[in-house]
């Protein structure tokens, strides 16, 4: 409990110190796109400093910075180190792993998922009023090159503004209604 306190005090102190430094660095009159880089700068360097000081008394903080600022690496390797004791100069000392790193691989962002580029679908004959309408073999073709056969989710249609439901498992099924005769 007594962590979960300090975590919240310290991020509240910490979100004050980074204010009035911030203010303190920049002035009325400062281009904003500047003032807004120096503060973000200055809060990542305090964050930094101060959850190194307080971590021996609450643990790590999290902290987030750009990727480019340490190279954009692909993976990074590291080690955890702890130390106690009563004697500073000589503490005890907890290394994990026992000798050598860690690897931890720097995942990519994910692939943007494929969009539709084509659509195309197959019918017997052209719409007539008072017929059945039938389109099947629906295709679609998507952006990364693929095409998949799409068996119908739904079938709706539109003529002269009226909205109608189609039936069928492989394809939709429509019956145009008499009056639609020339309207699309």
């Amino acid at each position: 409990m007594l962590f979960t306190i300090g975590d919240y005090l310290a991020g509240s102190i910490l979100g004050i110190v980074t204010a009035l430094v911030v203010r303190a660095i920049t002035w009325p009159g400062m281009d904003m796109v500047i003032a807004m880089l120096v503060g973000m700068a200055a809060g990542m360097v305090l964050h930094l400093v101060v959850g190194l000081v307080l971590s021996p008394c609450l643990g790590m903080f999290e902290t987030m910075m750009p990727a480019s600022l340490i190279g954009n690496p692909a993976a990074f390797s590291f080690f955890v180190l702890t130390q106690t004791g009563p004697d500073p100069i000589a503490p005890y000392q907890d290394r994990a792993p026992d000798s050598g790193t860690w690897t931890y691989p720097a995942a990519a962002p994910p692939a943007p998922a494929p969009t539709v580029t084509s659509f195309a679908a197959t019918y017997v004959a052209a719409p007539l009023h008072g017929r059945t309408f039938r389109v099947y073999g629906i295709h679609v073709t998507l952006s990364d090159g693929s095409g998949h056969n799409v068996p119908p989710v739904s079938c709706t249609a539109t003529l002269g503004g009226l909205t109608f439901l189609g039936a069928g498992r492989t394809g939709c099924t429509f019956k145009v209604p008499r009056a639609a005769k020339g309207k699309r």
